[in-house]
C-alpha cells in the first residue's frame, strides 16, 4: 500500500475472490435474497420459541388453577371455624360465670325472692299490679255499642244462616 494514500480498504475476508464482493460461497443466494427469508420468517410475529412457551405458561397458570382456589377457600374456611371457636369460648366462660354466680348463697337467696316473690320470715311482702293494657281495651270495647245491640248480625252468623240455606234447598 503506497503510503500517500489516505483512505484504506477493508481487508477481505478469507475465500474471497476480488471479482466476486459480497460472495462467500460461489452456490450461495445473494445477500438480499437471505435478508428478504429472514425478514419473512419474522414477519409472522410468532415464533416456534414464542408458541411452546405461552403454551407451557398456559398450562403451568391451568394446573395451579385449582389447588389455589381450594388453598383460598379452605383458609377462609379456616378463619370461620376460628372466629366460631372464640364465639363459642366466650360463651362457655360466660356460662362458667353464671354457674359461678348461681353456687354464691347470696345471689341465690336474692333470686328466689325476685322470681318467686320469697319473703323472708317476719317480713310483709305486697305485690302492686299494675293495670295492663289489653283490660284497658276492653274496658273500651265494652263502652262502644255491640253489634247484637245495633241490630246487626256478626258475619259467622251469616255465614251459617247461608251454609243452612245451601243444606235445606236440595
Amino acid at each position: 500500500m503506497p503510503a500517500s494514500s489516505s483512505r484504506r480498504t477493508p481487508p477481505r475476508a478469507p475465500g474471497r475472490a476480488a471479482g466476486q464482493p459480497g460472495r462467500s460461497r460461489p452456490d450461495a443466494p445473494p445477500r438480499r435474497a437471505r435478508a428478504s427469508a429472514r425478514a419473512s420468517r419474522r414477519g409472522s410475529g410468532l415464533t416456534t420459541r414464542a408458541a411452546v412457551l405461552a403454551l407451557v405458561v398456559c398450562a403451568l397458570a391451568l394446573s395451579l388453577a385449582y389447588p389455589l382456589r381450594e388453598y383460598l377457600g379452605q383458609r377462609s374456611e379456616i378463619a370461620a371455624l376460628r372466629e366460631r371457636t372464640a364465639q363459642q369460648e366466650q360463651r362457655v366462660a360466660q356460662l362458667e360465670a353464671d354457674k359461678a354466680r348461681w353456687q354464691d348463697p347470696a345471689y341465690l337467696r336474692t333470686q328466689a325472692e325476685e322470681r318467686l316473690h320469697r319473703v323472708p320470715p317476719g317480713e310483709s311482702h305486697f305485690v302492686v299490679k299494675e293495670p295492663d293494657r289489653s283490660t284497658a281495651r276492653q274496658d273500651t270495647e265494652e263502652a262502644a255499642p255491640r253489634a247484637d245491640e245495633r241490630g246487626e248480625r256478626p258475619w259467622f252468623g251469616t255465614l251459617w244462616e247461608s251454609v243452612e240455606a245451601a243444606d235445606s234447598g236440595r
